[in-house]
């Protein structure tokens, strides 16, 4: 089981929150250690995904073949999926803690737990979704801009169980 929280954030405060995330000394790394530089873009919509971890990227533990992956299952990890415009709507970002691996879980929910108490006491909390929403995002929706939960022309398969 892991936690998540969702959010809404316009340029300023996904700005804010990468300023966030520096200042408690976390680093956020990409998936792929190939990626174009300097990291992180500040236009997300380049590159939305996006790891979370304690230490800089030079120390992590590259696998696969040229050894270029980076995985929460190898690393102490979180995954930030960070919000961004695309295609003139606003799309939802998130904070993900995954406990799959007992020992990197004990070391990244501290980290979580910091980051998620940060965006919960800062931006306003949606009663329709649940999701958090920044104060430019809120703007941004206030004067029209649509708030997608997936960008769009993705399709959302449903599991059938």
């Amino acid at each position: 089981m892991g936690k998540n929280t969702a959010f809404f954030a316009g340029p300023s405060d996904d700005a804010a929150l990468i300023a966030v995330i520096a200042e408690f000394g976390y680093h956020i790394v990409p998936p792929i250690t190939t990626v174009s530089r300097p990291y992180p873009p500040r236009d997300p919509s380049r590159h939305p995904f996006s790891y979370l971890s304690l230490v800089e990227e030079s120390k992590l533990h590259p696998y696969g073949n040229p050894s270029v992956k980076i995985s929460h299952a190898v690393d102490p990890l979180l995954t930030l999926m960070r919000s961004c415009e695309k295609d003139g709507a606003l799309v939802a970002g998130q904070l993900l803690w995954t406990d799959d691996n007992k020992d990197r879980a004990s070391q990244t929910k501290p980290i979580f737990s910091v980051i998620s108490k940060w965006i919960k006491s800062h931006w306003l909390l949606r009663d329709s979704d649940g999701y958090f929403i920044g104060p430019e995002a809120n703007k941004m929706e206030s004067s029209g801009v649509p708030l997608l939960y997936v960008p769009a022309g993705v399709t959302v398969k449903k599991l059938e169980h």
